[in-house]
């Protein structure tokens, strides 16, 4: 042992007890756990059962898709694939500089640069190697998908994705989709003085489409995108942790949750314009896609120097892009669309109502749940320049502008002041990042200033973010500080942030700091803790989330696991009562619209709540039986704070429905994964979740199993089956009347590779 080792094996367990007698948070690479997946279907499971959350899972798919090439791969990019350290990572790149290539993945394990198990766990994330010498051969791959639902009897939604590589550099691909509950364009109709929109309608759409030719010294993509540099402060559409240039963009997503087949209100009508069969119907949902940059972005990747490298990257986009209806309001109209729609009807979002061609003065319904495609153009630019001085050392500046340009004509449109994007007009940023790194440490800052034409208290505010990494044998420590100033108004800056939103955005009003912790202990225990305590400025609440998840390899086939988690949204607790009922008079909901004047003495006449307190703990195992079966359980439950009120029959007011105690949630999962001979894998899942527990019509409670087989007949033909069943089980009102229930899916998906 080296004495190096000894120093791990002390330090380590030190700051796992740390990070278990305190709060903690997560968010982005470094994942929440340990990923150890072998396709999508994984990793839609780690979301559903809540061990990832949505932005982790966005990213992991994204990577899935794209892939990584141990052969040309960067530092940042390795370092996104999971479980990997910057000890693996340039252990990895040591050895590809001495060994000239990577052909074989199984190299690395024989070479010492990262164990078995994490090759394991990133095998699905990794391109396969081209020939070496080859430089016309194709490679590529076709994925069809549909989805099935009970009592849907129109076409089904289908998704088709294609990418083909060639001349070693070269790659085109695409993404077309069928829809069903897409709307058509809206258009502004001067006799409602609202929007109107017809549909929806099944309708074949190209939403991804993009040529790449990428080389070691330089690139240039047309079509469909992501981008980003640094810390992400400035402008990243990547997601990923430490991204630096551009990657295509052919993702879409699943979605496991049946959509409303009527999504109309009443609007002109007499009566509700919903069939009674209707009313409660759900129906099979599209096919999900993030809509972030098409356009061309070049990059000169390394144009050498004396000493180390440059780099310059420019890019421009022009998308197309649709929003919800309630984030539209008329600044024709409206002042201040930080005021309430309620009390200011003025302010409220335009309803949108279901035209006909026949008769478009017909008393018509509004739409509800309404998505609307089409409704604005984005215009965007900017650029990243940056000198190297190693691959762990750099300086650079990056930034951009955009603009938006409205497609409805006859009406003056903006965005509420809770969407992402800023309104008012033109909108940027700018900033500077740097790194440095020797030996077991890197440090990485960035330092950002936005712009806006926002008219209330608005015209753009400072952002910065400081992170020190320290990786040593199997364990990775990072400490990272940020403020983002509430002026900080940046919809394209994705760094280190709390899940909590300033006027729709993360990475705003917010100053904290965090502490993270990925190790393997005692060669048996994988730990993963983190920290993050962070105040909104604007208020002045400090809030702190905090997680310890431990899994221990206790033989070659058992590996228990116990997982802790803990939030609160005010550590001071003001307004806690407010959770338990106990603060007198609810003055909420009374306000008169005549005592406002403006936003200012709206917002102070406002309460700040619940505290959002949450316990969780998760126990669980894992059994691998044989080598070819594994089989997972995991319980959970939790303690969450609830200032929901309930009248009872015969009561004239409501009454706290947890007057002096947390409500309780529960999760049960079982999965089985068999791999009976290696063409076939079998999968089954079953999970009964029930929130509240005390009530029984409150909140959801469900029972969801699916099997799922797949089968390689050979490279070029690997189909995928996967049967889900999903039953409503509480006594709510909507529950009894839903249809179906229970729920019935059918899952097929067709992949071939050349």
């Amino acid at each position: 042992m080296t004495e190096r080792r000894s120093r791990a094996r002390l330090v380590a367990p030190l700051l796992g007890a740390l990070a278990l007698g305190t709060p903690a948070a997560a968010q982005a690479a470094p994942y929440e756990v340990f990923v150890d997946v072998d396709d999508e279907q994984d990793l839609y499971d780690l979301q559903v059962a809540g061990d990832i959350g949505t932005g982790t899972f966005d990213i992991l798919v994204d990577l899935m898709r794209q892939g990584i090439d141990l052969n040309t791969a960067t530092r940042e990019q390795l370092y996104a694939l999971p479980n990997l350290t910057y000890e693996d990572v340039d252990a990895i790149l040591a050895y590809r500089a001495e060994a000239g290539r990577i052909a074989d993945p199984a190299a690395l394990v024989l070479a010492g640069a990262i164990t078995r198990r994490k090759l394991a766990s990133i095998a699905a994330f990794l391109l396969v190697p081209a020939p070496e010498g080859s430089r016309a051969a194709v490679r590529g791959r076709v994925r069809y998908q549909t989805i099935w639902t009970s009592e849907d009897d129109r076409a089904p939604p289908m998704l088709l994705q294609a990418r083909v590589s060639t001349l070693r550099h070269l790659t085109v691909g695409a993404a077309a989709v069928l829809d069903r509950n897409r709307l058509d364009n809206a258009v502004w109709d001067p006799n409602r003085d609202a929007l109107t929109s017809t549909g929806p309608r099944t309708t074949p759409r190209l939403p991804k489409y993009f040529a790449q030719w990428d080389t070691p010294k330089w690139g240039v993509i047309a079509g469909t995108y992501n981008i980003g540099f640094g810390q992400r402060l400035t402008f990243d559409t990547t997601s990923r942790y430490t991204p630096n240039g551009f990657v295509l963009d052919d993702t879409m997503y699943r979605q496991v949750d049946l959509t409303s087949e009527c999504r109309l209100s009443t609007g002109e009508l007499a009566d509700t314009p919903c069939p009674t069969t209707e009313t409660n119907r759900y129906v099979t949902p599209d096919y999900r896609e993030r809509v972030r940059q098409r356009g061309v972005a070049i990059g000169a990747k390394k144009i050498d120097m004396p000493v180390g490298w440059m780099q310059a990257y420019g890019f421009f986009s022009h998308q197309t892009k649709p929003i919800y209806w309630t984030g539209l309001y008329r600044p024709d109209r409206c002042a201040d669309p930080r005021l309430d729609g309620d009390l200011f009807p003025e302010c409220s979002a335009p309803p949108v109502f279901l035209g006909t061609a026949n008769d478009p003065l017909a008393p018509a319904p509004t739409l509800r749940y309404a998505s609307l495609p089409n409704m604005y153009n984005e215009v965007l630019g900017g650029g990243n320049v940056a000198y190297f001085v190693n691959r762990r050392t750099h300086i650079g500046v990056t930034g951009y502008g955009s603009s938006v340009n409205w497609l409805v004509d006859g009406a003056e449109l903006d965005f509420q002041e809770w969407q992402r994007t800023p309104y008012g007009g033109p909108f940027g940023a700018a900033g500077a990042d740097a790194s440095w790194g020797r030996a077991w440490a890197d440090v990485f800052a960035e330092v950002s200033y936005s712009f806006d034409s926002v008219t209330q208290d608005g015209g753009g505010g400072p952002a910065a973010i400081v992170r020190h990494t320290a990786s040593w044998d199997d364990n990775e420590i990072e400490v990272s500080g940020r403020y983002y100033d509430g002026k900080f108004r940046n919809p394209y800056a994705r760094p280190i942030a709390a899940a909590d939103q300033s006027d729709g955005l993360r990475a705003s009003d917010e100053a904290g700091g965090r502490i993270r912790y990925n190790g393997l202990v005692a060669e048996r225990v994988t730990l993963r803790t983190l920290l993050d305590v962070w105040n909104e400025m604007s208020t002045n609440l400090t809030r702190v989330r905090t997680f310890a998840r431990a899994d221990v390899q206790a033989t070659d086939w058992l590996r228990p696991g116990l997982w802790v988690d803990f939030q609160n949204n005010d550590v001071s607790a003001r307004g806690r009562e407010r959770c338990f009922g106990n603060t007198g008079d609810d003055t909420r909901g009374t306000f008169q619209r005549i005592e406002f004047s403006s936003f200012e003495e709206f917002s102070q006449q406002l309460e700040v709540g619940c505290t959002g307190v949450r316990y969780r703990i998760q126990p669980r195992v894992r059994l691998d039986p044989h080598k070819r079966v594994n089989v997972q359980l995991q319980f959970q439950y939790a303690w969450v704070d609830d200032g929901s009120s309930i009248t009872p029959e015969g009561a004239s007011e409501s009454e706290p429905r947890y007057p002096n105690r947390f409500a309780n949630d529960a999760r049960v999962v079982g999965i089985i994964g068999a791999n009976p001979v290696d063409p076939l894998r079998l999968r089954f899942r079953v999970a009964w979740d029930k929130d509240a527990v005390d009530f029984d019509d409150y909140l959801e409670e469900t029972v969801w199993a699916y099997l799922q087989a797949s089968y390689r007949f050979a490279s070029w033909l690997q189909p995928s089956l996967r049967y889900d069943v999903r039953a409503w089980l509480d006594e709510r009102d909507s529950t009894q009347n839903r249809r179906p229930n229970p729920e019935h899916w059918v899952f097929l998906e067709v992949m071939s590779r050349f």
